[in-house]
């Protein structure tokens, strides 16, 4: 699926390009740097919008299990 969308800012936002975005920087990064949540997130966001509820929940329970992992439990 291909689903450009507009997501609160002014461009459009292609589901493809995140999958790529979150390859990298899973890649780059590994799978335990807090930086894989945001495109995890933002992800999960595109799902919801374009009706893939399912696949947008499991994008942010993963989000959450990352952020649990990474992140102090102060952090805003």
């Amino acid at each position: 699926m291909n689903a450009s969308i507009i997501a609160g800012e002014d461009f459009p936002i292609d589901i493809l390009d995140y999958r790529d975005a979150l390859a990298m920087h899973r890649k780059t990064l590994g799978e335990e740097h807090p930086a894989l949540g945001r495109n995890l997130n933002f992800l999960a966001r595109l799902k919801f919008e374009t009706g893939a509820l399912d696949e947008a929940k499991q994008l942010l329970l993963q989000t959450l299990v990352l952020y649990q992992k990474t992140l102090p439990t102060a952090h805003p």
